[in-house]
């Protein structure tokens, strides 16, 4: 479950322009804000500072950006 989690979280900022606040992410994962935090923490560790984070909340770092997922016709 944490793996999926960490996939949507990545998906979820990847479909994002702007940051975006950990109670944000965790209304759209259905998870706490410090689930957020914590995944968000594993993610950085594991891929070397994928994600940035500020007083602003969150966003994929600009060369990281996943391809979007194309709509099956």
């Amino acid at each position: 479950m944490a793996n999926e989690n960490k996939k949507r979280l990545m998906e979820f900022l990847a479909s994002q322009e702007n940051w975006v606040k950990a109670l944000e992410i965790g209304a759209y994962l259905g998870i706490s804000e410090r689930m957020v935090r914590k995944y968000i923490k594993l993610i950085n560790e594991e891929s070397g500072h994928s994600i940035l984070s500020s007083h602003l909340g969150y966003k994929l770092a600009t060369a990281l950006v996943l391809p979007k997922k194309r709509k099956r016709s």
